[in-house]
Order: C-alpha cells, then structure tokens, then sequence
C-alpha cells in the first residue's frame, strides 16, 4: 500500500498531515509569563544566595523537579535572561538579581521582555500602538512561526507577559516599552 494514499485523505477529511502535527516553533517564545519566571529567580535568590542544584530549586518552590511546570519555569527564566542553567545546576544572573531586587525590578522587567524573541518581534511590529484583538495577535504569531496549535498559548504569554513587563500603557492602553527609573 502507497502510504501517500494517507495524506489524500488527510486533506479529503480535513485532518492535519502528520508533518503539522508535529511542527516545531520556527521563533522562540516561553510557555511560562515573566511573573513566573521572575518568581523562580526571586525564589533562587533569596533560598540560595542566586546559586542551587535544581532539585534544591523545586524543593524551595515546592514542585518537583522532574515536572513540566518547573521545567516550564525553568525554561521560561532562562529565556528571559534570569538564569543560567547546565548539568543539573542554576545560576542567577545579573539581570535576575535585578528583578529579585524591588528598586531595579521595573527595568530589569523592561529590558527581560526584549529577550524573548518572539515578545521582541512583537514588539517591533506593534510598539506605539493599542494591541489588535487576539485573532490578529495570533494571525501574526502565526506568521513570525509559531505552530498553529500553540498560537494561543504563546498570545496569552505575551499579553500576561507584556502587563507583568510594563508594556501596556496604563493610560492609552499603548504598547510601549515602560519608562523605567531605577532607585539609587
């Protein structure tokens, strides 16, 4: 049997081919929004002194540490630029310290958001104006590479992302990079 008979019928019945099912994000975004993330490094500066073994880390966050929350958590700080991680071990970073730290936390959040690749797009795209509804926010999420079925998580980690960051202008409702004033 001809297994190209199969994709036929994907497209006759109106399923995903296989190859969609498993498409990988072209752009790299995190599945966890900054307050998490942020948490996490508060959390390992404060327990550790800004260094730990991960399993130290989920005990203090009490989750475990082979679970996809953590993992998620984990993956999200380092995306943000709050931590490194290699072998099994976490380390803060001086942007981490930053957010861990009340008086730096607004710029550290500022400048965290633009690390994330596909925030840093969105922001390119939108900066100054009002955000469009979610339809058009994932339409265009869509076109930066985000897989179809993960358009929606990835928006709704934007937008919480964005409020959590600042990004969304109290007053005009603007997405704009925040004005920041660090504390002496």
């Amino acid at each position: 049997m001809d297994t190209s008979d199969f994709k036929d019928l994907d497209e006759v019945f109106g399923d995903e081919p296989a190859r969609q099912r498993r498409e990988r994000s072209q752009i790299e975004f995190p599945y966890t929004d900054a307050g998490q993330a942020m948490a996490l490094a508060q959390t390992l500066y404060a327990e550790g002194g800004g260094s730990a073994e991960r399993e130290q880390l989920a005990a203090w966050m009490d989750q475990s540490v082979s679970g996809g929350t953590f993992r998620s958590r984990v993956s999200a700080a380092m995306m943000f630029g709050f931590i490194l991680s290699e072998r099994g071990h976490v380390q803060i970073t001086d942007l981490g310290r930053n957010v861990a730290d009340e008086s730096r936390r607004p710029a550290a959040l500022a400048e965290a958001f633009l690390h994330v690749p596909l925030f840093k797009a969105m922001f390119e795209r939108y900066k100054g104006y009002a955000l469009p509804p979610a339809a058009a926010i994932e339409r265009q999420m869509v076109e930066l590479g985000v897989p179809l079925r993960q358009k929606e998580r990835a928006r709704q980690t934007f937008q919480r992302s964005a409020e959590v960051c600042g990004y969304i202008d109290g007053t005009s409702g603007r997405f704009v990079r925040p004005a920041t004033h660090e504390r002496p």
